[in-house]
């Protein structure tokens, strides 16, 4: 049986997703300068006060999005000794 906090999660990271999405298909269409949290929250099909749970602003997101990739990035470089003659570079892409 699923418990309530990991579905309350999985909502979370899917409104999330849909947010995020939403804000890539906009800079595909826009400059990020034009970009309105309106408009965004009715590209990801949610109202404002959803968008302002899980971000602020804009910038927000983008803030967000740089942390997640600095955290994985110090994990690949925990990791992976870069002295060894046998390094694989593609880890960065897997």
């Amino acid at each position: 049986m699923e418990r309530k906090s990991e579905t309350k999660d999985r909502r979370i990271g899917k409104t999330q997703k849909s947010i995020r999405d939403a804000l890539v298909n906009l800079l595909a269409e826009k400059d990020v300068s034009e970009i309105t949290i309106k408009e965004l929250a009715e590209r990801a099909n949610i109202n404002r006060k959803t968008f302002y749970m899980h971000y602020s602003s804009i910038d927000d997101i983008f803030d967000k999005i740089e942390n997640e990739i600095i955290e994985k990035l110090l994990i690949i470089l925990e990791k992976y000794d870069f002295f060894q003659a046998q390094f694989d570079g593609c880890v960065f892409f897997y």
